[in-house]
């Protein structure tokens, strides 16, 4: 997580590996969240063809435990990841589990779980009472969209947000514990697909805890889920830490 030189050729390996430790942990996030949603998606959708009521706060309410389960199993084991190699490479592997009690805060990754449980949760009630509102025809066709690739797609961005988020909240959490990292530094994956003021915030350094000042807005880090949607949602920035 550390950045040695800030020449391109170093920013791109750095950018590459953290890109790469998030990508397990989106993969195994998506495969978990979609199949407990799809457990629950079955369930509801017997009742709905069956023709009996359904209880919607009932039903989210289950929703927030399953998912809650699922998403604080990920975003821990993300954090770990992190959190570690932000201890190894500032020569702290004795304290790499100090970080977690910083990072889970108000605020951290904490917060972070429950309010994605919370999101993913409402968006799927949503769904599924706008379906049962549907008449026969278009209800079934819309439960398979749900049941199928719908859910699948759902998953696959709720994890690629929330990893990354929890990268970020324990790479700082980290960060502040080693006593070591006076600046950071924002990385813009440049590949033509980033948005204009992702690609201007690039290189830009700031202290260890001031904020990053992106599209005229105050980000803490990148995909900092407190800056707008358009700041927030699909970032594939990250951030370089440079040791004192």
């Amino acid at each position: 997580m550390f950045l040695r030189t800030t020449d391109d050729a170093a920013i791109a390996a750095l950018w590459l590996q953290i890109q790469t430790l998030q990508d397990y942990h989106e993969n195994e996030l998506t495969a978990s969240l979609a199949a407990a949603t799809l457990v629950a998606l079955r369930l509801i959708g017997d009742k709905v063809r069956a023709g009996l009521p359904v209880d919607l706060d009932a039903f989210l309410q289950s929703q927030v435990r399953d998912v809650t389960s699922v998403f604080a199993g990920s975003i821990l084991a993300t954090a770990d990841t992190f959190g570690q190699h932000v201890m190894a490479g500032a020569g702290m592997q004795e304290h790499a589990k100090d970080w977690l009690g910083m990072a889970m805060g108000a605020g951290g990754l904490a917060g972070l779980i429950a309010a994605a449980s919370d999101r993913y949760a409402t968006a799927t009630q949503l769904r599924v009472a706008k379906i049962i509102r549907m008449n026969e025809g278009p209800r079934l066709a819309a439960w398979a969209r749900l049941l199928g690739m719908e859910n699948e797609q759902r998953a696959r961005n709720a994890a690629a947000a929330e990893v990354h988020t929890a990268a970020q909240v324990s790479t700082q959490a980290a960060a502040e514990l080693t006593g070591k990292v006076q600046k950071r530094m924002w990385m813009c994956r440049l590949d033509g697909r980033e948005r204009e003021a992702h690609h201007d915030a690039h290189k830009q350094i700031v202290g260890l805890n001031e904020p990053y000042i992106v599209g005229g807005e105050r980000l803490r880090f990148p995909g900092d889920p407190r800056s707008s949607i358009h700041n927030w949602i699909h970032c594939r920035c990250a951030t370089a830490l440079i040791l004192r």
